[in-house]
């Protein structure tokens, strides 16, 4: 599969919401945390994340024109410790386990 802006688009990139406080304006700021600096700013979510949008294409846009890696989301998961109970030996637990 070609990697070209079409198929980072479609990724599906964790996004954060954070409020703005009133004395700085007010307001949303959405951000995808793996494409640093990529911010989108309005006064609802839904405005931010539209503004999220344009400013992903154009993160996006100018890292695969400078040649420079993309990153893709990264997913975490939080496996309760107990699943880990059926692993026999400390090295099958440690396959799963990164620092």
């Amino acid at each position: 599969m070609k990697k070209d802006i079409n198929y980072y688009m479609n990724l599906k990139y964790p996004i954060k919401i954070t409020p703005i406080p009133e004395e700085e304006g007010y307001g949303y700021c959405a951000e995808i945390p793996e494409l640093y600096g990529c911010l989108g700013d309005g006064e609802t979510v839904e405005e931010s994340l539209k503004n999220l949008e344009d400013v992903k294409w154009t993160t996006i846009e100018l890292l695969l024109e400078k040649k420079k890696p993309v990153p893709e989301p990264i997913i975490h998961l939080e496996i309760p410790y107990s699943a880990f109970s059926v692993l026999k030996e400390k090295e099958q637990i440690e396959r799963f386990i990164t620092v």
